[in-house]
């Protein structure tokens, strides 16, 4: 036998060893290899494979490129190189390796998959997605790379085209959750929620264990339950049976009891007495309708609460200037205009990040902080406000108290805190409604504010905005910080 078949021989049987989990043994033929031959590329990526299987990246990856510092274009080591630089992060270097690899060897099916995957991944979703018709036009029925497709199809706004590759993916796997579930959001896409709720559920019948078939499935009965119960609060009948979307919520909880925000969703529908809802959940929510927030607030529901509360305060701001002023849970700062012109200090404060990127775009606030209000209310300095504006907040808490105690602490006598509050003409004090919002009764308030130390001095109804093609009703509140 020569030293060339030899050193063939040790290489397949390293590679079998390896792959049959018998690390040391294919380790030892490597170094066999390596001991014959020292600059033997098949030698660096037998330990380069043992490496990589068991999860040593780094190491995997200094083997791989010492093979191709003797072997170049060899396409399978290109392509090793790449996985270890996924898995290391190095997505940019990861890319370029499956690039290279393909270069030597077109055909490379699973190249071009695991190249979609990262492009897919670094949001260049268009390249992604011809990555992944390329493999498939080599291999028709790479049952992943059909599933992927389908999903970028979906975020380029071609939901039928997602459909149909999906289709494809469907025939091959029936009971495939993850395919299921994609095609439950290209129906969404398409408006046909009927045919996404019957996804849906045969994804978690599929998968019983599928967390995320159970929380788009949650999110969308949740979302029809919503419409109706909005209706029905509006006209003052029954509202719908919520039991379904519970069994759903209470489902996915099971697997993942941390989530904040169904937790807090589910027990707003189960009547749970809740005083305010989680930092995390309101943070969350609001980080992704920030985009949107404006349009929608302003459009479709027709918010009228910075207008309305601009010709509430008129009197009182127009003799004065130099105020040292607070908006509370500013958001994207479509209330801190009115007391601009007023402020000699204008601080915004928000548990939403993206909301107070969009707010610092204005250029109308001097400070912007991103937290929870009562918490920086009670870390102000006593005396340190003139004004306090909490616009369109309070549908965000439940419980009073806390809040206006620490605003009353934080105000100068005679400073004013004005704020917004949905009426609820139910009994009680406060209720969280099924739209995971909150209302309050007038007396309810004035309560509070006379136990944090407030007088009122105006309360006004109006109309803040449409919901479910019914108008809201809300109050606004002038309260005033009692001398001392």
């Amino acid at each position: 036998m020569t030293q060339h078949e030899l050193l063939d021989r040790l290489i397949n049987e390293g590679d079998a060893l390896l792959k049959a989990g018998r690390f040391a043994e294919g380790e030892a033929r490597a170094r066999e290899i390596l001991a014959r031959q020292p600059k033997n590329a098949g030698g660096q990526y037998l330990l380069g494979l043992s490496a990589l299987m068991q999860q040593r990246y780094a190491d995997a990856l200094a083997y791989f490129d010492g093979a191709l510092r003797n072997e170049r274009v060899n396409p399978n080591l290109h392509f090793m190189a790449g996985l270890a630089q996924g898995h290391l992060g190095r997505v940019d270097d990861a890319i370029a390796s499956y690039r290279r690899a393909l270069q030597y060897q077109p055909e490379f099916v699973e190249a071009r998959a695991n190249l979609g995957y990262l492009l897919e991944h670094t949001g260049r979703i268009e390249e992604a997605a011809e990555s992944y018709r390329r493999a498939l036009a080599l291999a028709p029925n790479e049952w992943i790379a059909l599933n992927r497709l389908g999903y970028c199809e979906r975020l380029l706004g071609r939901p039928r085209d997602s459909l149909a590759t999906l289709g494809r993916a469907l025939a091959m796997q029936p009971r495939s959750a993850a395919t299921l579930n994609e095609m439950a959001l290209a129906h969404l896409q398409l408006g046909s929620t009927l045919e996404a709720l019957t996804r849906l559920r045969q994804a978690v019948d599929a998968d019983p264990g599928f967390v995320a078939g159970w929380a788009n499935l949650g999110k969308l009965l949740y979302v029809e339950y919503l419409g109706a119960a909005q209706a029905a609060e509006a006209a003052g009948t029954p509202m719908p049976d919520a039991s379904v979307v519970l069994e759903c919520f209470d489902r996915l909880l099971e697997f993942d009891p941390s989530n904040v925000e169904f937790r807090y969703l589910r027990d707003g529908l189960a009547g749970v007495r809740i005083e305010r809802p989680p930092d995390e959940y309101v943070a969350s929510f609001f980080d992704r309708f920030a985009p949107q927030f404006e349009a929608r607030l302003l459009g479709e529901l027709g918010y009228s609460a910075p207008e309305v509360v601009a010709q509430f305060l008129a009197p009182w701001l127009a003799t004065r200037t130099g105020l040292r002023v607070a908006d509370l849970g500013c958001g994207t700062g479509l209330s801190g205009a009115l007391a601009r012109t007023h402020a000699a200090k204008l601080t915004g404060v928000d548990l939403s990040g993206e909301m107070l990127e969009i707010a610092r775009g204005r250029g109308i606030y001097d400070e912007l902080a991103r937290a929870e209000i009562g918490d920086w209310l009670a870390a102000c300095p006593p005396a340190s406000l003139d004004l306090a504006l909490a616009l369109d907040v309070f549908i965000y808490v439940g419980a009073l108290d806390r809040v206006f105690a620490a605003a009353a602490s934080a105000l100068a006598p005679d400073g004013r805190f004005v704020l917004t509050i949905e009426e609820l003409t139910a009994p009680g004090d406060f209720k969280l409604l099924a739209g995971g919002r909150y209302a309050h009764a007038p007396e309810y308030v004035m309560q509070a504010a006379e136990r944090a130390g407030f007088r009122g001095v105006q309360s006004d109804p109006f109309e803040i905005r449409h919901e479910a093609g019914h108008p809201v009703r809300a109050r606004i509140y002038a309260l005033e910080k009692a001398p001392a």
